[in-house]
């Protein structure tokens, strides 16, 4: 039952994860809403930007604990806080891409399964030398 002095204490109390959700959920929303607004080639030149805010929008609250959600909430905007951090990460980043680069064509070879899904270029190679002749 509530009072008049807020809810009963029997009423659901929000994690600070959840807190933090909705935080950079109305953060990420207000970006959006200005790339609606740019032109193309105002949205090529932040593609990268608007992929980093995007995927920490996503990910961040599923993967750190209520205390690091506590110390983001004391942020105006901890979507920026992480993004930015995340973008100045560069060239050790770059890194881990080219470890999962590696790790997708070896499953890609280990599998074989895009060998019978995909054209090959040797296949390739014989129609053109069959149409020749």
């Amino acid at each position: 039952m509530d009072t008049e002095c807020g809810p009963s204490s029997t009423a659901a109390v929000r994690s600070p994860r959840d807190a933090l959700r909705e935080k950079i959920s109305a953060t990420y929303d207000t970006y959006h809403s200005g790339w609606l607004k740019s032109s193309t080639m105002e949205l090529i030149g932040i593609a990268e930007e608007i992929y980093t805010i995007t995927q920490m929008a996503a990910r961040i609250c599923d993967v750190i604990s209520d205390a690091d959600a506590e110390y983001l909430l004391r942020f105006d905007n901890p979507l920026k806080v992480v993004s930015d951090y995340w973008s100045n990460l560069g060239i050790m980043n770059s890194h881990l891409i080219a470890g999962e680069m590696r790790h997708m064509v070896w499953d890609i070879r280990s599998r074989g399964d895009a060998e019978t899904g995909c054209d090959l270029a040797g296949d390739r190679m014989e129609n053109s030398m069959e149409e020749m002749t």
